[in-house]
């Protein structure tokens, strides 16, 4: 049996929590969060916080959008 093998037989017996868990943390490795995108992102998201609370910008109701989208 596979070092793989023993791992996924120890796996498979986790709680679904536990699992995906595992999961994001193996997922997470293969792809190293980049803390400059993180940041840039945080930062975009507040400013379009602030630009609609200030009216700056308007906002669409999600049944117009969905309805666009399922057509």
């Amino acid at each position: 049996m596979s070092e793989i093998d023993k791992i996924l037989v120890d796996v498979l017996a986790f709680n679904p929590t536990d699992k995906l868990q595992l999961v994001d943390k193996i997922l997470a490795s293969l792809q190293p969060t980049n803390n400059g995108v993180e940041t840039l992102w945080g930062n975009e998201s507040e400013e379009r916080i602030t630009a609609y609370n200030e009216g700056r910008v308007s906002s669409i109701d999600e049944d117009e959008v969905l309805k666009k989208y399922s057509q």
